[in-house]
């Protein structure tokens, strides 16, 4: 935790923003199987949805893993710039009482990439303007060599109830063997099968059971995995004693979770500890409006990625994470060695932001342990955008700036909120998460290194933070919505 610091609260506005609604919908991709160099055509039905009003609608497409590719028909709004586009924009179709948008491509020419650098691949529908609606973000691998593509169901776990039924629709790239197994046992098999559907009736006892589907063409294996529970049995204990929300530290190998989550059932902790499954021993119990769960057997020093999956159906990252993984920004901040090291976001198993937890962490060992901050009449203070101070626009630019911000007669730095923002270049006024430091001005120990260099020049560091704006991303604004 940082230390030694004076902390100025700025308040202003509202306490959450409106952002336009995101169309649940995933587009159907044809043909199923293709390399980025073949022609495609993407197909969104946006039937019963805020899309379908639209009488024009764009692609924005983008590819994970190399952020700082500029695909040119990204501007908004589209009708600012047709000549960039046009190459994007959807055609419109109604058919039997169903309305489809839907554009033909090849992934190398529209990212002006070759195949060799398109691994993986994200992509969402929106009106001319953001405003006007879009789809939530859809984000696949290319499929290449001995694959499959699951088409239902849409994640590798599920909340039922009783007398569902978990209902498989998978595709292969060749003809193969396949089975099915429920928690360990073998329910259904087929042999040159290129298409599977097998429908599982629940099991309606509130225990969390896996089906593993597996599928050989006599060289290559695949395997997908599927957990699922129906309303789940939680176990009510007290909250022990001294726990406080997030992450507690119990050990170098352990720790306890809790979260403050009012008006909710039940709470699932998913991860890298777990194979981001469902899993009964990761099934948080609950004290009144907190749920809470101790976690053994960790690795001293190593870095684990988790979120909370609430009621079967809200997936946050923890309000109280020091560190977020974001699939929005992390790209970037990775391919600039921004923060070096960074684990990349799990996007093959979760496409929301997530939390970082590790135990063992080294201390920084300050320099400075007694540093006396002037009084506030005597305060002549430097207001400092990280984002705009230097064109490298980092903790470690601002350190070597130090000598020269002493010499102005200064003796304390507002720092502009440097707390996890969304996007990358931003005032920090749209903050999401209160506790962790936002990754595109470095490391954790960097902006430690900046306070403890500028108490050795008699320098209060002072944060400038907004506690009552939440943004779009913020786990508190999405519990709120979800009731």
């Amino acid at each position: 935790m940082l230390r030694n610091l004076i902390v100025l609260m700025c308040l202003f506005g509202s306490s959450s923003s409106a952002f336009a609604q995101k169309a649940d919908i995933k587009p159907t991709i044809s043909p199923t199987f293709f390399s980025p160099d073949e022609e495609i055509t993407i197909t969104y039905d946006v039937t019963g949805t805020n899309l379908s009003g639209l009488s024009e609608a764009w692609l924005w497409l983008w590819l994970p893993d190399q952020s700082n590719v500029d695909v040119t028909s990204n501007v908004n709004p589209a009708d600012s710039d047709t000549g960039k586009t046009d190459a994007a924009k959807f055609t419109k179709s109604n058919e039997s009482g169903r309305t489809y948008f839907s554009i033909t491509l090849k992934l190398t020419d529209f990212t002006n990439k070759s195949a060799a650098d398109i691994a993986k691949v994200g992509l969402l529908i929106k009106g001319n303007d953001w405003a006007d609606g879009q789809s939530e973000d859809y984000i696949f691998d290319i499929q290449d060599g001995y694959s499959y593509l699951v088409n239902s169901p849409s994640k590798s776990y599920g909340f039922y109830e009783a007398g569902d039924q978990v209902v498989f629709d998978i595709e292969l790239s060749a003809n193969s063997s396949v089975s099915f197994s429920l928690d360990g046992t073998e329910v259904f098999t087929d042999v040159e099968a290129r298409t599977v559907s097998f429908a599982h009736d629940v099991i309606d006892d509130g225990q969390v059971h896996l089906l593993i589907f597996t599928a050989t063409n006599g060289i290559e294996s695949l395997t997908y995995n599927h957990s699922y529970t129906t309303p789940p049995v939680v176990e009510a204990e007290s909250l022990p004693e001294g726990k406080v929300n997030g992450v507690n530290h119990d050990s170098n190998t352990s720790v306890t979770l809790v979260l403050t989550a009012p008006n909710k059932e039940n709470v699932f902790v998913l991860g890298d500890f777990n194979d981001w499954s469902l899993d009964k021993d990761y099934l948080m119990k609950k004290d009144g409006s907190k749920f809470w769960l101790e976690i053994n057997g960790l690795t001293a020093g190593t870095e684990y990625i988790y979120q909370y999956l609430i009621d079967g159906e809200l997936v946050i990252a923890d309000p109280y994470a020091e560190k977020v993984s974001s699939i929005y920004d992390d790209g970037e901040i990775i391919a600039e060695n921004r923060y070096p090291d960074l684990k990349p976001h799990p996007s093959d198993k979760t496409s929301k932001e997530a939390s970082f937890l590790m135990v063992g962490m080294p201390e920084y060992e300050w320099t400075v342990t007694d540093f006396e901050a002037p009084s506030k009449e005597d305060l002549v203070i430097y207001e400092l955008l990280v984002r705009d101070f230097t064109e490298d626009r980092n903790y470690r630019s601002v350190i070597e700036k130090l000598d020269y911000l002493d010499s102005l007669g200064i003796n304390a730095i507002e720092l502009l909120p440097v707390t996890e923002f969304e996007g990358n270049l931003s005032w920090g006024y749209n903050p999401s998460y209160m506790l962790a430091q936002d990754k595109y001005y470095g490391t954790e120990d960097e902006l430690r290194e900046l306070i403890d260099k500028a108490h050795q020049r008699g320098i209060a560091i002072i944060f400038d933070m907004v506690l009552n704006h939440q943004f779009g991303r913020s786990p508190l604004v999405a519990m709120e919505a979800s009731g």
